[in-house]
């Protein structure tokens, strides 16, 4: 692909570049919790994964960026980003997307066990008109390249995409072996929907 370029960084960014991501994030993958509380919260993620020791994998063709990797090497205190402003952009955006709320509950549920050893691709985005060409595998490299450079033998991520499910378990993309590739399918089933909406009406009940 002409002109095209990975960009890796590693030390705080800025709104405008975090708002670039935020974009292809939103219209990438509409339906994950963290984009939808708003581009100032992803800005504040973005940078307290950078500040943990993580990387921001970054694609570019020319000036326009095409698609990202979020790779961190430890658990996050998310619900430290949270403000007023994005509890209520969250909450909005609900309204018109009721299974964020079923996304959200599943999330703060379930055990958060980060594999020794090993890093995380945490977000995986290619805006569409560029998917198929070859990008997410060149930025899965790059993270591929970080990884074996910390010494770490893993690289495992967390999804309800089944789109990115079935493109990692097709493509293969880990293929150096100190690196194994592990996917966890967090896709919420619909038994767990009738217990996850008693949660929320303990939540809001007088």
């Amino acid at each position: 692909m002409k002109n095209l370029s990975i960009t890796i960084f590693e030390k705080e960014i800025d709104k405008k570049l975090s708002n670039e991501v935020h974009k292809i994030h939103l219209s990438s993958l509409p339906n994950d919790v963290l984009p939808n509380f708003g581009s100032d919260f992803e800005l504040r993620y973005l940078n307290l994964l950078l500040e943990n020791n993580g990387y921001l994998i970054v694609a570019k063709k020319e000036n326009t960026i095409l698609g990202f990797i979020a790779l961190k090497f430890g658990s996050l205190k998310i619900p430290s980003l949270l403000s007023f402003s994005s509890i209520v952009i969250f909450i909005s955006k609900s309204f018109t997307k009721p299974t964020l709320i079923f996304k959200l509950i599943g999330q703060f549920n379930k055990k958060k066990v980060f594999p020794r050893s090993s890093a995380e691709v945490d977000y995986f985005a290619v805006v569409e008109e560029a998917r198929g060409m070859g990008l997410g595998s060149l930025m899965l490299e790059e993270a591929e390249k970080i990884c074996i450079k910390n010494n770490l033998h893993k690289v495992h991520t967390k999804t309800s995409n089944q789109r990115l499910i079935e493109y990692y378990k097709d493509k293969k993309i880990i293929k150096r072996k100190p690196i194994k590739l592990d996917i966890t399918d967090h896709k919420l089933h619909l038994e767990s929907i009738k217990e996850i909406s008693n949660k929320i009406w303990d939540i809001f009940k007088i």
